[in-house]
């Protein structure tokens, strides 16, 4: 349990901000006030079964004083005294356990899905101290959790849950902290909404301005998702994420298969490679021949094409590596023997490295947790 969080007074405070709800509707304020005192005490009585359990020093101050409340608030509704003890027998022996189970299940099934959820992103570490956070019926609570991206970057991050209908937390924004202890100015603040779901490998892609790719979450498998980028030039909260939906037109896929017929490498269309730019990540390839010079490939949705750059990461434009390859290329020959020849070793090379090298990524920027 978190020492910070007190859950009898989250309890109190929430029943006050409901109380301010049903007052302001001038239907409940005059003739129905007795429906008003029914609901504040089933709503504290249910908030007293959850809590006696393992009460914190701290928590036992408010659950004495909410005890108190609900005393008088029996008193009201049952005048009684006979009435009254037949509510109180009920409540130790029907009510509370019942009321303790139920409870116990709903976390238990809530937990589940949100672990499998987080857990699917590779945000598992969330998952550690997730008991902690959703033991009360707070209407949002947020978990914490930071990584570093390297020496000098640290990323946080503070997934937000929020409190349905049914009484279950979903997962809502999330909130990212970039932190670079090399460079002037504030940290970079981004929040993004539930529609967002990065996974662990694209945070810190996305903080660093490379686009990143979303699937559909919903519709059929074959749906085309939404790409992102952060938007250096939003001023606004709502500003600072770029979105390139369906409606956009851009076609990965088709961009890569373009420039694998226009250079002869047609391992830039393997489904690895793919997989690689959708996360945010940058592949290194070889040309055919020795003497050709590495370059990097990265996706580019804002441009509707790819982003090429030398080894070095020097920008390099289609026409300048198309055109450095073009006299190492043979026209009559057949796809499958470029494939073949790609995986020929490079002279100075053993094998296992130039396979790695014809479609090597550049995580240096991954988010470790």
């Amino acid at each position: 349990m978190d020492p910070q969080i007190n859950r009898a007074r989250e309890l109190w405070y929430n029943w006050e901000k409901k109380e301010m709800e049903l007052s302001g509707i001038p239907e409940l304020s005059d003739e129905h006030g007795r429906d008003i005192t029914r609901q504040k005490y089933a709503y504290l009585r249910q908030g007293i079964y959850r809590l006696s359990g393992d009460p914190t020093r701290a928590e036992r101050l408010y659950l004495d004083m909410i005890s108190v409340v609900t005393a008088k608030l029996e008193r009201q509704l049952y005048p009684n005294p006979l009435v009254r003890a037949f509510v109180r027998l009920k409540a130790q022996f029907y009510d509370r356990p019942k009321a303790l189970a139920s409870h116990q299940q709903l976390t238990g099934e809530n937990q589940s899905r949100l672990k499998a959820q987080l857990r699917a992103r590779g945000l598992g570490k969330l998952t550690e101290e997730m008991a902690s956070y959703l033991d009360y019926q707070r209407e949002r609570v947020t978990i914490p959790m930071s990584g570093q991206m390297d020496r000098h970057k640290t990323v946080s991050l503070h997934q937000h849950l929020e409190l349905d209908g049914k009484g279950q937390y979903q997962l809502a924004a999330m909130e990212l902290t970039l932190k670079d202890a090399l460079a002037p100015g504030p940290d970079l603040k981004v929040r993004l909404e539930k529609d967002c779901p990065l996974h662990s490998e694209q945070i810190g892609n996305f903080l660093l301005g490379k686009p990143v790719y979303l699937p559909a979450q919903q519709g059929p498998e074959q749906a085309t998702g939404t790409w992102i980028a952060l938007n250096q030039d939003g001023e606004q909260p709502d500003q600072q994420v770029a979105r390139y939906g369906p409606e956009y037109g851009y076609e990965l896929k088709a961009q890569l298969q373009q420039l694998a017929i226009e250079t002869g490498i047609y391992a830039i269309t393997s489904a690895r490679v793919l997989s690689e730019l959708e996360q945010g990540n940058s592949c290194l390839f070889c040309g055919r021949h020795p003497r050709d010079q590495p370059f990097q490939l990265s996706a580019d949705p804002a441009a509707k094409s790819l982003r090429l750059a030398n080894d070095s990461g020097g920008t390099l434009s289609r026409e300048e590596l198309i055109g450095s390859l073009k006299h190492e290329r043979s026209p009559d020959i057949s796809q499958d023997q470029s494939q073949a020849q790609q995986q020929q070793t490079v002279p100075g090379q053993d094998p296992d490295q130039q396979k790695s090298q014809a479609g090597e990524n550049n995580k240096d920027q991954g988010l470790m947790i």
